[in-house]
């Protein structure tokens, strides 16, 4: 049927692009990678306000799922590659794990109690637009 085809191909193209990915993160450094995948993380998110039709929607959609490789893989690479040099790996990794869902959590609240009061629910996607860049701070200090 269409739909495993589709499925199929998606798939493919994912782990082609998340291998693509992991050799640019080894060949220019997490840092780096994960900059650039973030902010293009951040633009993704401004045309969603003024998308008003399948086609764009569809359009964002397919970008934002193939640049999502793009900022985690080299997030996660910068996350493991501080647990690695300091004393404590698995501790590291554990607070980095409740750090990072206890900030989705706070994200996701503030952004319900703006879903109340802004005029057109779309202009939640330029809250979201302004606190992706905040996961810049997991590099700071650091020169890889």
């Amino acid at each position: 049927s269409a739909v495993g085809v589709i499925t199929s191909v998606s798939l493919g193209v994912s782990l082609l692009l998340t291998l693509s990915i992991g050799n640019l993160v080894d060949k220019y450094g997490p840092k780096r990678m994960h900059k650039i995948g973030v902010t293009i993380n951040t633009l993704l998110y401004f045309p969603r306000v003024f998308a008003n039709n399948i086609w764009m929607i569809y359009a964002v959609d397919l970008t934002d799922k193939l640049n999502n490789s793009l900022w985690t893989i080299p997030f996660n690479a910068r996350m493991y590659e501080k647990a690695r040099s300091g004393n404590h790996d698995s501790e590291f990794i554990i607070y980095r794990t409740i750090l990072t869902s206890l900030t989705k959590a706070i994200g996701v609240s503030l952004g319900i109690i703006l879903l109340l009061i802004l005029p057109d629910w779309r202009y939640i996607f330029l809250y979201i637009a302004f606190i992706s860049p905040f996961t810049y701070l997991i590099n700071k200090g650091s020169k890889s």
